[in-house]
């Protein structure tokens, strides 16, 4: 049977990141809502909901949320006047 590379304390070590990065990015519209804020600097959440053709408003609350709380700002979307 071929060694298992990650068999040893030191290379688990530095898979840890990227499995919290995973955690923060994975599910099927985070990528999209992480580029469209960051490219398009899309900051109003009717204007992510128009971008984003097929997610419910309940699922990009969701996302919404998470995305800020991950970012350690308020967990609701702030209204412009």
């Amino acid at each position: 049977m071929a060694d298992n590379k990650f068999n040893n304390k030191e290379t688990i070590a530095r898979c840890v990141p990227m499995g919290k990065l995973q955690s923060v990015i994975g599910g099927k519209w985070k990528i999209l809502i992480l580029w469209y804020v960051s490219f398009y600097k899309i900051q109003r959440f009717g204007e992510l909901m128009r971008r984003l053709d097929g997610i419910t408003q309940s699922t990009l609350t969701k996302q919404w949320n998470t995305h800020l709380l991950s970012l350690g700002r308020a967990s609701s979307p702030s209204c412009r006047p």
